[in-house]
């Protein structure tokens, strides 16, 4: 696996109710309303900010590049986490959607994203403060996720670095794992 910039995980949501907060890095503090927490990346309110609830860790692997487009690649590793902490339980069963924090300028440059070379359901939402590239129907478990490759397809002109492309502009992006047991 090459070396590169880390993705490092910001926070992990599980859906709607519950979630925690890892990192490779400083950690933000958990906002303290739930109106603070709309207007920072995932955009969603959490209960739990914990950072050794979440599971998983995105790292970046690749970056590997055609006349035609870019490939900016990941491998999701379970970690694991405390077992009897509900909000562990709920992701480690079901991982349902992979959120990444990117530059809002990028929107025309995103192509596409990939889990295990399979185009993926994805949609590049720029409505709020960054732009984030939503991998959706991922239904994985702890098993499948681990090891998993995650690449984001990009148009060779601009956004095609790391350091182009996400948000903090310095090789690393905020990311986002949600379960959807609602």
């Amino acid at each position: 696996m090459g070396q590169g910039p880390n993705l490092y995980m910001w926070l992990s949501v599980v859906f709607v109710a519950l979630a925690s907060l890892a990192s490779y890095g400083a950690a933000q503090s958990a906002p303290t309303t739930d109106a603070a927490a709309l207007l920072v990346f995932p955009f969603c309110v959490c209960e739990d900010y914990r950072c050794a609830t979440g599971p998983y860790r995105l790292k970046y692997s690749r970056r590997t590049a055609t006349a035609t487009q870019v490939s900016l690649c990941f491998r999701l590793r379970n970690v694991g986490c405390d077992p009897n902490n509900v909000c562990c339980q709920l992701i480690t069963q079901n991982l349902a959607k992979l959120e990444i924090s990117v530059d809002k300028v990028c929107q025309s440059q995103f192509i596409r994203a990939e889990v295990n070379g399979v185009t993926r359901t994805t949609y590049f939402d720029d409505e709020f403060a960054t732009g984030k590239i939503r991998i959706t129907a991922l239904n994985m478990n702890a098993t499948r996720a681990d090891n998993a490759e995650v690449c984001l397809i990009m148009r060779p002109t601009g956004c095609n670095t790391m350091q182009s492309l996400c948000q903090e502009h310095d090789g690393s992006c905020r990311y986002a794992t949600f379960e959807s047991s609602q």
